[in-house]
This record gives structure tokens, C-alpha cells and sequence, in this order.
């Protein structure tokens, strides 16, 4: 394997290399004013709650509208939108009404005051989670408490800015889960194992159990049937697990779904 001659760098521009993810549009509404702004500093946290931080300077006009209102919707745009991310990140929403200037739709969100952008791809609403950190660092943790994305494409080309007005697009897909540990993979992602179920590996032991048993928990019916399909799924271990969630009293239930987590793992791995 080739190893690249490396020189010193300014450690001022490390961030040209280690921006952490696509460059998003932050929409705000506080107090009957509504801005965007153009972000590229921020970062997931934690799936469940299902946590983002972001990097917001106190300089900037939607600073106020974000920390009074203690919400925002993160919307991501696609290579389509490059010059009005651009524009927006140039311009400020003191002096102009960013929606109409760029010709922008502002859609109603589900769950926070913000609206949602209508030609990005995905908008996720989210509420303040904490702020210990904006003081000194004027970091944001935010719980997305409602997602909206688009069915296709996919992958999207995203933006993911170098500095200097200079952006790398989201390139090629490169797949490599037959390298990774079951257990690791996100199986609710297209592809995972239990797609259709929206759940991750043992979650959806958990979830499904619930539905069987609030149904009629003592259902041999039931639970023949729900076993027997864990069966084909994950192995015989990991079924009499999954029966063992329907039976078993509900503050039993964390340890049947850590079996079954377990032994579905191990009867994929070999797989």
C-alpha cells in the first residue's frame, strides 16, 4: 500500500479536511422574522434521541432568531441549489427576505414554527436540546424531532465546502457490509435486513413482541407465528428468544430482546 509524502499544514486550515459533513441550509422564524442561513459546521451526536450540533456564530443574524426561539429546521440541499447556497451564505437576512430573494419556497413544518425549504431534499425539524455549550463555543445540540426526505435519489450529490469558495461533491458509493460486524450495520437503512420494519437489529424483536402481545399475549398463534419467522430470519436461538417476548412478563422483556439481539448477530455473522 502507497504512503503519500506529507509537508506541514497551518493547523488554522486543517478544516479543508475535516468538515464533518454536507453543507446544510438553517431556516429559522422567531418573533414574525424568518431567515436562512448557509452551515457547514455541524456534526450527529446520538440516535437515540436522535441529536445534531451546530456551530452557529453569535454574528450571525439567525444566531438571535435560533436562540430565542429555540428551534430550526436543517434542510439539505443538492448540487442544484450551489449558487443560492452561495448567495444565502453571502448576504444577510437583516437587509433581505432570503425566501423571496432566492426564489425559495417556505413549507409549513409539523412540529416547530421554522418552515421547512421545498426545493431541498430533505428538512428535519428540530428543538433546542441543550445550550450549555453556546456561551463560550456558540454550539447548539438540537433534537431532530421530525424528518422529511425525499424517496429518490438515494444518495444525493451533496455540497461539502474546503474553504476558499471551493466545494467537493459527494461522489461515487462505495459498499463494503460484508466487512462489517452484523451488529454494526443499520439495519433500517434500504438494504438492512429489517427495512421494511423501520427498526434496528433488536429493536424490532421489542417492538414487534409489543404489537403480539398487546394483541393477546398468551396467542400460541401468535406466537408460533412470530417465532417462526424469526426463525427463517435469524435461527433457531434467536426464535426461541423472540417466543420468549411474548410469554415472558414485560419487565422481562429487555432480556429476551438482548438474547435475541445476540443470537440473531451471531446467526447472521455466519451468513
Amino acid at each position: 500500500m502507497k504512503r503519500p509524502r506529507k509537508s506541514d499544514f497551518p493547523v488554522s486550515q486543517v478544516r479543508r479536511y475535516l468538515e464533518p459533513g454536507p453543507i446544510v441550509l438553517v431556516s429559522s422564524r422567531y418573533q414574525g422574522e424568518t431567515n436562512i442561513m448557509t452551515l457547514g459546521w455541524q456534526t450527529i451526536l446520538e440516535f437515540t434521541p436522535s441529536l445534531v450540533g451546530l456551530m452557529i456564530t453569535a454574528g450571525n443574524h439567525s444566531f438571535e432568531l435560533i436562540r430565542g426561539s429555540g428551534e430550526c429546521v436543517i434542510n439539505l440541499p443538492t448540487t442544484a441549489l450551489t449558487d443560492i447556497v452561495c448567495a444565502i451564505g453571502n448576504t444577510s437576512g437583516s437587509e433581505i427576505d432570503k425566501f423571496a430573494s432566492f426564489g425559495l419556497t417556505a413549507e409549513p413544518a409539523s412540529e416547530v414554527a421554522a418552515p421547512l425549504i421545498g426545493e431541498c431534499h430533505a428538512s428535519f425539524e428540530c428543538r433546542l436540546h441543550d445550550d450549555a455549550l453556546v456561551e463560550r463555543y456558540n454550539f447548539f445540540i438540537f433534537e431532530v424531532v421530525k424528518a422529511h426526505v425525499a424517496k429518490s435519489p438515494k444518495h444525493p450529490e451533496t455540497l461539502h465546502y474546503t474553504g476558499d469558495g471551493v466545494f467537493m461533491v459527494a461522489g461515487r458509493i462505495i459498499r463494503r457490509r460484508s466487512l462489517f460486524r452484523p451488529e454494526l450495520l443499520d439495519w433500517s437503512a434500504p438494504g438492512g435486513t429489517f427495512s421494511s420494519r423501520g427498526c434496528r437489529l433488536g429493536e424490532v424483536a421489542w417492538q414487534g413482541s409489543r404489537l403480539l402481545a398487546w394483541r393477546d399475549p398468551r396467542s400460541f398463534v401468535f406466537q408460533n407465528a412470530f417465532a417462526g419467522v424469526m426463525a427463517r430470519i435469524t435461527g433457531q436461538a434467536a426464535a426461541a428468544a423472540a417466543r420468549c417476548l411474548i410469554v415472558w412478563p414485560e419487565t422481562m422483556w429487555p432480556v429476551a430482546a438482548k438474547i435475541w439481539a445476540s443470537e440473531s448477530s451471531k446467526s447472521l455473522a455466519r451468513r
